[in-house]
């Protein structure tokens, strides 16, 4: 019932009050052309919430307060674990950001390697090429080389043979 009686007192004080700065501002703007009884009505609205906050209990006014305290407390707590739960995501998104920076350095140095030995490749293609080239070359020299020494052998039997008288 305490509660009850708490909330009706705050809900008649919210209520007085808002009726009361609406009469203070009345009254200032009409001066003193403003109806006397506002100034009466005035007087016994501010005389009505001096009565309901004086008769307020204070274990209300202090249970009001804790009631505070607690909500700030638990507001300072959500913004802590908040704070540390941002933390905790800024910092696992750094660590995926350095994992995936030491990926693509691991990846480039990779392509670096591969591109040293398609040069590596090519040198060597472009080698035996060379060394094939230059085997044909000697091969087709040989070959002539033999074919030479074939037709001067042959003519020199046939040289022979002719002086010979057997041909």
């Amino acid at each position: 019932m305490a509660t009850e009686d708490r909330v009706h007192a705050e809900q008649l004080i919210k209520v007085h009050k808002k009726r009361l700065r609406l009469l203070e501002l009345r009254l200032a703007r009409h001066g003193d052309s403003a109806d006397p009884s506002i100034e009466g009505e005035i007087q016994d609205i501010k005389a009505a919430v001096s009565d309901l906050e004086g008769h307020a209990p204070s274990d209300v006014i202090t249970e009001a307060r804790q009631v505070v305290r607690n909500q700030y407390n638990n507001d300072i707590d959500f913004l802590v674990a908040d704070g540390a739960a941002r933390n905790r995501r800024q910092t696992k998104t750094e660590e995926t950001v350095t994992a995936t920076a030491q990926e693509l350095h691991s990846v480039k140095d990779d392509v670096i390697a591969m591109k040293a030995d398609v040069e590596n490749l090519k040198i060597d293609h472009l080698a035996e090429h060379r060394a094939r080239a230059w085997g044909q070359r000697r091969n087709l020299s040989i070959g002539l080389g033999n074919l030479l020494l074939l037709l001067l052998l042959a003519l020199a039997v046939w040289v022979i043979l002719g002086r010979a008288g057997l041909l």
